[in-house]
């Protein structure tokens, strides 16, 4: 009889702690509870064993030495039997439940105000600047819905109508009902059915587009000359620490494994990332999230990318404090970064791939530019010096969205000129400003703050 209550007792915890976890959602295929869902299966035959036990107790006349008897050879094959089976059922509904690799993702909405067969598109972020993957046309209510595959980590979408975006991350629940106007879609919006996370995610785009809005108001300023470029320079510049603090207490700190403290690390403003991954302080919070993906995500497609940026970041910072006489104590655990790779279109349609040309010059300066910007003809005269005067081989990243424009712009200059309209690279090489410089030698990569420390060095 002991024997038994003690059976009882622990397979009341064992389903409850089950119970609880399928009702909270929590379970999720990450590693903590991949062991707490090993330590269950291995439990079933106890609790199978109890829950059969208490089928018997309960149809089995209870009396003084009525109850059944536990060497009762009937008992014993029957009950040996029954445990098999429901061992083997729990353990596959366990395991279907905590599939997450097979689930569907849904997601659904309604436009007011939008005319029918308006169409809306789904595009797959994250690891690129946006892939399409679905379209839709609108019914007549301005209803849509889109199925995309769930995985067991947090994948990132968004949903474009007109050029507007609504931005998404498909992680724990099975569906996200989003209801819009036409008229302001990436704003005026509201998450039906939807998780904390979601909610946080509209939060931190909020919080770019009106820190967007503001830096664009102090542009307008300081080209009507109404700021000098000092105070145009420390505004905008305190602008985006205060962006940078509220991201990183709300999203990216308390919870570096989540989808919205990734989200929050790689918000931009027309390409160029908020956070700089060689910035001592930004490096921080690339590193707590790169750390956290690695070891609850490593097969994230945007993982491995994450982790080649932060080491990235934390050598380029190294090598910085070395060149000014400092040292940075690092762990003996930490990688050399490798050069991110980079394959782009030349101005005569060849592909120029970054590593190969680095094999062949000692010295390579790379340089990632606009030619829309208004320094762009004096920098181009800066290098064309250096070109020629130091025999200095370039390889130019312009990250012009006019392409016509561009190959005009290029078409004279006597280095390598690549274009990248996705801007793609920014985020590889965590270009924060333009023009922003590296020099690659002997398979190390260094960035320098301008072209005039280039020329000191000779």
């Amino acid at each position: 009889m002991r024997e038994y209550f003690f059976y009882r007792s622990f397979a009341n915890v064992s389903l409850t702690w089950v119970v609880e976890s399928w009702r909270r959602n929590d379970c999720d295929c990450n590693y903590p509870l991949l062991l707490g869902r090993r330590r269950f299966l291995l439990g079933m035959p106890v609790i199978c064993d109890c829950i059969l036990k208490e089928c018997f107790w309960a149809f089995t006349p209870v009396g003084e030495g009525n109850y059944y008897n536990y060497t009762d050879s009937a008992y014993v094959f029957i009950v040996g039997m029954m445990k098999k089976i429901l061992t083997i059922a729990l353990a596959v509904f366990v395991l279907a439940s905590c599939n997450k690799e097979e689930s569907r993702y849904n997601i659904s909405g309604q436009i007011d105000g939008a005319t029918e067969g308006s169409m809306v598109y789904l595009l797959r972020t994250g690891d690129s600047a946006g892939e399409m993957i679905d379209s839709v046309s609108l019914a007549a209510d301005g209803r849509f819905a889109f199925g995309v595959q769930g995985h067991y980590y947090p994948s990132f979408y968004s949903l474009r109508f007109g050029s507007d975006y609504i931005y998404l991350a498909v992680d724990s629940l099975s569906r996200t009902h989003i209801r819009a106007k036409a008229s302001n879609f990436g704003r005026d919006y509201s998450l039906e059915e939807t998780d904390s996370c979601n909610r946080k995610i509209r939060q931190i785009r909020m919080l770019n587009v009106e820190t967007s809005a503001r830096i664009d108001s102090l542009a307008a300023l300081f080209r009507e000359k109404k700021l000098s470029p000092v105070e145009y320079k420390e505004k905008v510049t305190a602008e985006v620490d205060y962006l940078k603090k509220q991201y990183s207490q709300k999203y990216i700190f308390p919870n570096p494994r989540s989808a919205e403290a990734y989200y929050a690390l790689f918000q931009d403003k027309e390409g160029l990332l908020y956070f700089d991954v060689q910035n001592p302080e930004d490096s921080r919070a690339f590193a707590a999230v790169a750390t956290a993906y690695e070891i609850y995500y490593p097969q994230a497609p945007y993982t491995d990318k994450l982790r080649q940026l932060t080491l990235l970041g934390i050598a380029a910072i190294r090598q910085m404090r070395a060149y000014t006489g400092q040292q940075l104590a690092l762990s003996d655990s930490v990688e050399h970064s490798a050069l991110p790779p980079l394959k782009l279109i030349d101005k005569r349609g060849e592909a120029q791939d970054l590593a190969d040309v680095a094999k062949t010059h000692s010295k390579l300066l790379l340089v990632f530019t606009s030619h829309e910007a208004d320094w762009s003809p004096d920098l181009v005269q800066q290098l064309r010096r250096l070109h020629r005067k130091q025999g200095l081989e370039i390889y130019e990243v312009g990250i012009d969205r006019d392409l016509f424009f561009w190959q005009n712009a290029v078409r004279t200059l006597p280095w390598i000129t690549v274009n990248d309209a996705k801007q793609e690279s920014l985020y590889s090489f965590g270009v924060q400003s333009l023009p922003t410089f590296f020099i690659i030698s002997n398979g190390q990569i260094r960035r320098i703050v301008n072209l005039q420390e280039l020329a000191r060095e000779g």
